[in-house]
């Protein structure tokens, strides 16, 4: 329950219609006592049935109809106090996924993250809007009901009740097997959405390998783990509801024994014995009710569980201190993934503001984590990063991320046209600036003879594209932005040499006197930089430029002996 408190305790105006909705959805189920007391009155009435007896009767149930419409806008004002504040919390939930540190993110597969903000929170969503009104009513209604019939008698209400603690624990034990069925069922829906996804991202390179097989099979040995996990969620659920609902039902066995022994006894008249069996027929529906929702609520709670750890991660501050100069220093910067060896070990360096430093090592030495941590997606495990005196982690993303621009070497593109995709960089661009930046990538021709232009729809993650087409429209945006610090990590990995040398040479002339940091698997991309960080093993091997490296540097020397001509 405190997980469900915590996450809308925030809304105030959605939880005031809420309070109104349960408030009113309570009266109306009160409501319905009408006919019950009204049943009483006539049962209990000792006079004749005069004219008047009629018009109070009809009065009365004129009243008892007008009461129940009235009431019955509670339901109104719960849906929509219940859709706004998820609606509030969905939106706050994603600002929160926005600012999580990319280590965080990346640390569940999409399918998760999917299956987290769309099924569970839908469940999340109608569980919340449709039943926890109706529990409160019903409980409400139940205690009113219990009421009355101590008040009628109470060795009757304690028969109809006498089963309820024995259902009750018979829950408790019950829910200790069906709450981590629960869980289950959400991580194998979640794997199999993210494996599902895997497949059919992956569909056109397998078929070219003629291994459709290679992820059908695991794909479909999940589908049937999900549907176990679905059997068993469907049958501990069952039986958490209605072996206590049948418990419960004993209730009326009980009333009936304990009826008989008070009418023998004397102490029981008819009047009083059919009003009494009545209510506890309302109350043995009431029950029936509660253990039916009771699973249902009980999947609410896991879904707010799901849902506030997210507000729990750590994240990454959006209004910090400003840049006062782009310089970046290294101070026995280390980073670990997941608490094994350090990837990066004990970095210190100087990466000059204005000035054009490279990164380079062998496959697995920590080039891109080291630009990843340049770029403040990840902080390091110990040590210090600062850019212009300034920790990295305590500037802010909006300052940053105003200076800075990564590009990195899996280009993200979005569903819509060329036009959109570019405008990311700047939305006040002119059509003549975008033709200049696809020209200084060589796709100016290209898109003039697209039927639409820069209007023609790329398709999801520009699948309409080539990779390589792809990587030069993401340094099309990289001219556009014209940041003060520009970080990429193999931006020309797909491109031909020819292609390469002029998109670098467009790059490093809009970017020239400013900040520039790539990590480079091509040697002859860095024979230029001021400044060049050879990595090997997580450590810095070497720094220097490339003259400078081949003086004193064996690693290197072998590297550039090595490298394509």
């Amino acid at each position: 329950m405190s997980y469900l408190y915590k996450l809308i305790k925030n809304n105030h105006s959605a939880n005031r219609l809420l309070l109104l909705g349960w408030l009113l959805r309570v009266l109306e189920e009160l409501a319905d006592l009408f006919p019950l007391i009204m049943l009483a009155w006539i049962i209990g009435y000792g006079g004749e049935f005069s004219p008047r007896f009629f018009v109070l009767l009809c009065g009365f149930s004129v009243l008892a109809l007008i009461f129940k419409f009235a009431f019955a806008q509670g339901s109104y004002f719960n849906f929509i106090g219940a859709y706004q504040a998820t609606n509030q919390l969905r939106t706050t939930l994603l600002d929160r996924l926005r600012r999580l540190p990319l280590n965080l993110l990346l640390g569940k597969r999409s399918g998760q993250w999917q299956r987290l903000f769309t099924t569970q929170f839908k469940q999340f969503e109608e569980v919340f809007s449709h039943f926890i009104a109706d529990i409160i009513a019903q409980l409400v209604l139940f205690f009113v009901l219990v009421a009355i019939l101590i008040y009628l008698q109470p060795m009757l209400a304690l028969a109809t009740l006498l089963p309820l603690p024995i259902a009750w624990l018979c829950y408790r034990i019950l829910a200790v097997y069906f709450t981590p069925t629960i869980a289950m069922e959400n991580q194998e829906q979640a794997s199999t959405s993210s494996q599902l996804f895997e497949y059919l991202q992956g569909l056109t390179t397998l078929k070219s390998y003629a291994v459709t097989d290679l992820l059908l099979k695991p794909l479909v040995t999940q589908l049937q783990v999900l549907r176990r996990s679905g059997l068993k969620l469907e049958k501990s659920g069952g039986m958490a509801s209605q072996i206590p609902n049948l418990i419960g039902q004993i209730g009326s066995v009980s009333f009936l024994v304990m009826s008989s022994w008070l009418i023998t006894k004397g102490v029981l008249n008819t009047h009083t014995w059919m009003f009494s069996a009545l209510i506890m027929l309302y109350i043995m529906q009431i029950q029936h009710t509660l253990s039916m929702l009771l699973p249902e609520f009980k999947a609410l709670l896991s879904s707010a569980k799901a849902l506030y750890e997210i507000q729990t991660l750590p994240s990454q501050m959006i209004e910090g201190q400003g840049i006062t100069h782009n310089t970046f220093t290294l101070t026995h910067a280390s980073f670990t993934h997941d608490f094994e060896t350090d990837t990066l070990c004990d970095l210190s360096a100087t990466i000059d503001a204005g000035k054009f430093c490279a990164i380079i090592g062998p496959s697995g030495s920590g080039k891109s984590t080291l630009l990843n941590l340049l770029a403040g997606f990840q902080s390091p495990s110990s040590g210090r990063i600062t850019l212009g005196d300034v920790a990295i982690e305590d500037i802010g993303t909006r300052n940053l991320y105003q200076s800075l621009l990564h590009v990195g070497q899996q280009v993200q593109l979005f569903s819509g046209t060329l036009r959109e995709n570019l405008l990311i960089a700047d939305n006040q661009a002119t059509d003549e600036m975008l033709f200049l930046a696809l020209e200084s990538v060589g796709l100016c021709q290209l898109v003039k003879n697209l039927p639409l232009g820069l209007e023609q729809p790329i398709g999801e993650n520009g699948m309409y594209l080539s990779g390589g087409e792809k990587q030069r429209l993401s340094i099309a945006r990289a001219l556009l932005r014209r940041a003060d610090i520009l970080l990429l990590d193999e931006p020309t990995s797909a491109l031909d040499s020819d292609t390469q040398a002029k998109v670098l040479e467009s790059l490093h002339q809009v970017y020239k006197n400013k900040t520039i940091v790539m990590v480079a698997h091509r040697l002859e991309t860095v024979v230029q930089a001021d400044k060049i960080i050879l990595l090997e093993n997580g450590h810095i091997s070497a720094i220097g430029s490339h003259q400078e490296l081949l003086k004193c540097s064996h690693l290197y020397c072998t590297m550039w002996q090595s490298a394509p001509e």
